[in-house]
């Protein structure tokens, strides 16, 4: 049930649970709530105040993810967001973008495609994740970035559109541990 009503749900959950503190302990409640309306989601999902998803039915979430205050989640196509993985403040993923139809964008056909955040990665406040994205293992995205496309793996991303520097030194740790 709740997934068929999960904008209104995603709402609820947003006006109700707001005043709560961000203690670990209500996040993970409110990441229950939310994962009521979710196509699916780990343990330990912890979400803070003020975050606003849109489309619960499209969320895929892992293990022990944290998504921080002020959050805005427009997902139209599948959201990945794996194992690990941290969402700073004010941080906008959307699944969807607008499209221009007789020299105008207010009525022009909108462009969709998924988006995936892998293992471990954190995205830094302010920070924009456009569609069609994949975030690499292990990936920082520094503050007010655009992410506009693809990052690979154990890499530092920052700037709008966001610039990638590999982080040798995590490539070889990862291997180094497997």
């Amino acid at each position: 049930m709740f997934k068929k009503l999960d904008v209104l749900w995603g709402w609820l959950v947003r006006v109700l649970t707001n005043p709560w503190p961000d203690s670990a302990g209500f996040m993970r409640v409110r990441g229950r709530l939310y994962a009521l309306a979710a196509e699916s989601v780990g343990k330990n999902f912890q979400v803070a105040s003020d975050v606003r998803i849109a489309r619960l039915r499209h969320l895929v979430v892992g293990n022990d993810v944290y998504i921080g205050p002020n959050c805005v989640l427009l997902i139209n196509e599948r959201t990945t967001i794996e194992d690990e993985v941290m969402l700073a403040h004010k941080i906008m993923l959307t699944t969807s973008n607008h499209g221009k139809e007789n020299g105008s964008y207010r009525f022009g056909k909108g462009k969709s495609a998924p988006i995936t955040l892998k293992r471990g990665c954190w995205i830094g406040a302010h920070c924009v994740v456009l569609p069609g994205v994949v975030v690499g293992q292990g990936t920082a995205v520094g503050a007010n970035s655009v992410v506009n496309r693809s990052l690979p793996e154990h890499c530092v991303a920052a700037g709008a559109p966001a610039v990638v520097k590999v982080r040798d030194a995590d490539r070889r740790q990862e291997k180094d541990g497997e």
